[in-house]
């Protein structure tokens, strides 16, 4: 008799060289094998060839009949390939159901956790409260008592996944961008099962991928591009929402939409000279970008061939413009810029400048005409400011 140990990997096979008769434990015959090399396969575990029964292949007359006695010795049995938990429940592991003989009892169990350390000495047993980063691979290690064929241990492993809620994260709480552009708003978030990924818009509707709106989501992160940027419309909050059966989380992210500044506002003069006048104003909202500088542009009445003419000044309440003409009408439009490049519509204000002060004529002569008379003349300087020039004037004294 030859001792045959079926070890975990099936099948195995036992041959005979003859036309033989197959039977098991003495009994009836076994059936389906016919054909050299009259192979007896075992393909599964059975409790038919666990304990050591013998099967006996008999040959035909004149040859030895050989007889095998069979030994199966089964791996731990887990009891499911993968253990689904859920965070802070007891995760519970069990290889008690391993099959043994008399040749092969256990001689101890233990568990490896997921990097291979050893979990628990023993078995059945039970980790709580059990967190995420418990997730992975745990193996019962089974050690069998010495045995004539060899086999001292066995292993079986099981994937254990908990389950969590959802967390989001949002890399940029807050985005500027100016109007006409793309801009692209990021979550990323962590959560098992996989999380269902939303994103609702400031005025609280789901967006979809459509018009101005794209939405690609993958296993851990989600991003929504919004084209054509729109200063009122798009402007707000925008939520990326996360959720699985363990519960929900969402994060915010804030968009302003860069835009135009408002116009400066109370406009006045608040100095004027013939060639120079001052202005204050107050500033208004800045379009989501810090106002950078103020543009005064200008027309005069009195030279229109010259069209309109332009200072720029840096951010500030108030300016002075220099290099003006005297008494001439100026219509002023005082504009705000933003660090984005953006130009507020202007407001605009009309002043006047003041003439000049007519300079003293130098006098060439005094003449005397009479007692009571003189006559006295002088060289002007004309001036196009003043519209009448004296150039002789007759004192009578009385």
């Amino acid at each position: 008799m030859v001792t045959t140990l079926v070890p975990i990997q099936l099948p195995v096979s036992h041959v005979c060289t003859t036309t033989p008769l197959w039977t098991i434990g003495g009994g009836a015959a076994l059936s389906g094998i016919a054909g050299a090399p009259y192979i007896l396969n075992v393909t599964t575990p059975t409790t038919t060839l666990s304990g050591g029964p013998n099967v006996n292949c008999f040959q035909p007359p004149g040859q030895s009949n050989r007889l095998r006695s069979l030994v199966y010795v089964a791996a731990p049995v887990v009891p499911q390939l993968v253990t689904y938990v859920n965070e802070g429940d007891t995760l519970s592991l069990d290889c008690s159901n391993v099959v043994t003989t008399t040749l092969s009892a256990v001689d101890s169990q233990s568990w490896l956790g997921p990097n291979g350390e050893t979990k628990f000495s023993f078995s059945p047993a039970s980790l709580s409260p059990i967190s995420r980063t418990d997730s992975g691979n745990y193996s019962c290690v089974t050690v069998l008592v010495a045995n004539a064929n060899g086999v001292t241990s066995v292993t079986g492993t099981t994937l254990v996944v908990v389950y969590y809620p959802p967390t989001v994260l949002s890399p940029q709480p807050t985005v500027y961008m100016a109007q006409g552009r793309t801009i692209q708003l990021n979550c990323t978030f962590d959560g098992l099962p996989a999380p269902n990924v939303i994103w609702t818009h400031p005025n609280g509707s789901v967006i979809t991928s459509q018009s101005r709106f794209t939405i690609q989501t993958t296993s851990t992160s989600s991003s929504l591009t919004i084209t054509s940027l729109v200063g009122g419309g798009d402007t707000g909050t925008y939520t990326c929402n996360a959720s699985n059966f363990r519960g929900v989380s969402s994060n915010t992210v804030q968009l302003f939409v860069q835009v135009p500044p408002d116009p400066p506002s109370n406009v006045m003069v608040t100095s004027v000279g013939n060639s120079s006048l001052s202005l204050s104003w107050t500033n208004g909202f800045n379009g989501f970008s810090p106002l950078s500088n103020v543009v005064i542009s200008y027309e005069v009445d009195r030279y229109p061939q010259k069209g309109t003419q332009a200072q720029t000044f840096p951010m500030g309440t108030s300016a002075t413009l220099v290099g003006l003409h005297p008494y001439s009408n100026y219509t002023l439009h005082v504009s705000l810029t933003n660090a984005v490049g953006f130009i507020s519509n202007p407001t605009n204000i009309t002043v006047t400048t003041l003439s000049l002060r007519p300079m003293a004529p130098a006098i060439t002569s005094v003449v005397a005409m009479s007692s009571t008379q003189v006559t006295i003349m002088w060289t002007s300087t004309k001036c196009i400011f003043f519209m009448v020039v004296h150039e002789t004037l007759s004192v009578l004294f009385r």
